[in-house]
This record gives C-alpha cells, structure tokens and sequence, in this order.
C-alpha cells in the first residue's frame, strides 16, 4: 500500500516538474527578451519590434506551455514592457494585450472546429482588424500619436503566414499527445 502511494506520488511530482520546465523556460525567455528587446535593438541595429515579438512568445506559450500561462503572457507581457522600458504607451499596451487576448481567445474556440492553419491565420487577421480599428478611435480620441501603421503591411502579412505555419507544425503534435 505504502508503495502504491509513494509511487502515485513520485508519478505525480515527475509530471507537475514536467509540466512546470517549458512554462518557466517559455517565460524566463519571453520575459527577457521583451525586457532586454529595446537595449538589443540599439546595440545591434535590428528593429526586433517590427516581427511582432509579443506575438511570437505569446503563440510559443500556446505550443509548449498551457492555456492559462498563454493568457497570463497575452496579457502581461505588454504591460511588463510598458512598465520596464516605458513602451509603448498605456493606451497602446492596453490596446496590445486585448489584441494578444482576443487572438488566443479565437484560437482556443476555433481550434475544435477548423483546420488549425486556418484557425491561427483568421485568428490572427481578425484580432490584428480589431487592434487598428481600435487604435484608429484612440487617435481620433487623441488618446496616442503616431502613424496608425508602424509595421509594414507586408511584414505583418509574412509574419503572419510564418506564425501560422509554426503553431500549425508544432501545436498540432502538442494536441496528438
């Protein structure tokens, strides 16, 4: 009996240290490249910003992590680097965080009924469609400044068509398991 319970225990404790690793790794990284990104980009020259970063660790949560850690990443890390490095502004990380809650909330309900490249990729498109519509009313509110397309289209459409085919790779394997 003492066996039985020590074993289902170990059992238990090896898989929860498993499942904790990639949330950690996963938010170690995307914690610190988001904190580090604005440093990175002076000393190196490359606009990182531009192949939408917050996007890629919150998708990255979504493969290898769970469903709350990819909201809590959706949510926090525009915030984590409006408080640590002042960008972008408090309306634009309100903005962001909804568009990353909106993008994985539409990722999680369509999953179950599309092919999941369609899913990420409409998932995607309408969340970024809801981001400028309501980017476009806080300039007109004056609420931010600015051009209303920072990225260029074309880097959002490769980006885009990048991410889905990522999450596509990689997730599905995730939902086999």
């Amino acid at each position: 009996m003492d066996r039985d319970r020590n074993f289902a225990a170990t059992t238990h404790l090896n898989n929860s240290t498993s499942s904790v690793f990639p949330i950690l790794l996963v938010d170690f990284a995307a914690i610190a490249f988001i904190c580090f990104m604005p440093r990175m980009v002076k000393i190196t020259g490359i606009p990182f910003y531009l192949i939408d970063p917050m996007r890629i660790w919150v998708l990255t949560a979504l493969v290898f992590t769970n469903k709350p850690n990819t909201f809590i990443l959706a949510l926090g890390l525009p915030l984590l680097s409006h408080l640590a490095g002042g960008h972008p502004h408090i309306v634009k990380t309100l903005l962001l965080s909804t568009e990353l809650l909106i993008n994985v909330s539409l990722l999680y309900y369509l999953e179950k009924k599309w092919k999941l490249l369609w899913v990420v990729l409409v998932s995607i498109i309408i969340s970024k469609s809801i981001y400028y519509s309501m980017k476009f009313a806080s300039h007109q509110f004056g609420w931010i400044e600015g051009e209303l397309l920072s990225t260029p289209l074309w880097i959002q459409a490769v980006m885009t068509i990048l991410l889905s085919f990522y999450v596509t790779l990689f997730y599905q394997r995730k939902i086999k398991k």
